[in-house]
Order: C-alpha cells, then structure tokens, then sequence
C-alpha cells in the first residue's frame, strides 16, 4: 500500500470522519449498468459534495440531460439544493 509521499498531500487525503487516509469519488450508472459519469481519485477529505459538483451542473444543464423528467437515484449522503428538489431520490434515513 502507497502512502502519501508529504506531510502536505496526507494532510488532503485525510478523512476526519473516519479516521484514515483515503483517496474518494463518485461514479453515476444509467439504469442499464453503463458507467455515465465519474470523479474519481480526490482527495479522502473531499465530501460528497465537493465530488459531485461536475455531474450536478451536467445534470441541471438541458444540453446534457434535456429530459427533466429524469432522476437520480442516490445514498442519503449526496447533496442536494433547490434546483435539484425532487430530483434526487433517496431512501429514508433509519432512526
């Protein structure tokens, strides 16, 4: 296992959460399996948020996905904002 090679590039990589160092991403599939968008390799102190961005901007952008009737399918975990209000379906959260 690689580690990082400075103080500075393990400090990105860090995880507070969970205590560790780690690289992150996020990956989108298509109903059928396809890989249709992907980040991946940043750093493990990068959230959800951070790493999704690209694909959140593609998703609200009619050039790339002009059926508004389209929807994500998402962990609990993934961000949302007012322009993605009900776009983006989670499963309810266990108490």
């Amino acid at each position: 296992v690689k580690q990082p090679s400075n103080a500075g590039l393990q400090n990105a990589m860090y995880d507070g959460w969970l205590h560790a160092v780690f690289v992150t991403g996020t990956i989108c599939f298509s109903a059928d399996g396809c890989t249709i968008w992907s980040r991946n390799n940043c750093p493990g102190s990068w959230n959800d948020t951070s790493t999704s961005l690209g694909f959140r901007v593609k998703f609200l952008d009619p050039k790339f996905c002009p059926d508004p009737r389209m929807d994500v399918v998402s962990d609990s975990a993934f961000p949302s904002s007012p322009e993605l209000t009900g776009r983006i379906l989670t499963p309810q959260k266990k108490r």
